[in-house]
């Protein structure tokens, strides 16, 4: 008998308290999914004989059809969340077990596990249950037989001198570290502060955003949060 339990929650009203600190699997994502028209989210949870949670993963369900048939597509990012003094992939293989037995009962025709941290990770166990490996091919398109201002369309070049004279400031990065800190932080910022805006109030915005650093500053701890926004500890608690 496995010394860990395993349940799947469909609502954020539901979730248990959990640590950890990738935003792919957190109850924040969960929320923002939640409210997200076409989409649902589907946290598996697996806790111990103690009731603490030992690893979470967060999937992504998108509606699609093929007509007449509706259906849902599962999509994670990354193996999920775990705390560090467990077997990671025997609390994977759990999880996984427990989110395909719920997905095949909701006419989930495909689920995509995607940015897997390592390449042979849980293998045995996304064999077990069915699931095979995709390559995807990469398209590298050569910038130096023109200089890359040459190669816009007069109409873009305009839409790029509006978005300058907005305030919006660029530089040349010299390394191929800079371009990846660059990539990393700059553009998953702000497509999250976009759908962050789209999806919650005012003040839940700006709880995320200063809990994770999406205002361009260090990430605050609950305690400044909740000094900063006028609220109470618990209430930023409830919302991580």
């Amino acid at each position: 008998m496995s010394q860990y339990q395993t349940a799947i929650y469909t609502r954020g009203d539901t979730l248990p308290p959990m640590d950890g600190g990738n935003f792919y699997h957190s109850p924040e994502l969960f929320h923002i999914v939640e409210r997200t028209p076409g989409q649902r989210p589907c946290m598996a949870v697996a806790t111990d004989k103690q009731g603490r949670v030992v690893g979470h993963i967060l999937v992504f369900l998108l509606r699609a059809s093929w007509m007449p048939l509706l259906y849902w597509q599962a999509h994670a990012y990354g193996e999920g969340d775990y705390a560090e003094d467990v077997n990671r992939e025997e609390v994977f293989g759990l999880l996984l077990a427990a989110l395909v037995r719920r997905l095949r009962r909701r006419l989930c025709f495909s689920i995509e596990f995607s940015d897997i941290s390592r390449k042979m990770f849980g293998y045995k166990y996304f064999r077990s249950q069915g699931f095979f490996p995709v390559p995807w091919q990469e398209i590298h398109n050569s910038l130096h037989s023109m200089d890359p201002h040459d190669r816009l369309q007069p109409k873009m070049l305009k839409k790029i001198e509006h978005i300058y004279s907005q305030g919006v400031e660029t530089r040349e990065v010299a390394t191929e570290e800079d371009l990846a800190d660059t990539l990393g932080s700059q553009e998953l910022c702000g497509s999250l502060r976009s759908c962050i805006a789209e999806t919650l109030d005012a003040r839940e915005a700006q709880i995320i955003q200063l809990r994770y650093g999406l205002d361009g500053k260090a990430p605050r701890t609950q305690r400044e949060t909740a000094k900063l926004c006028g609220i109470s500890r618990s209430y930023v608690s409830r919302r991580r």
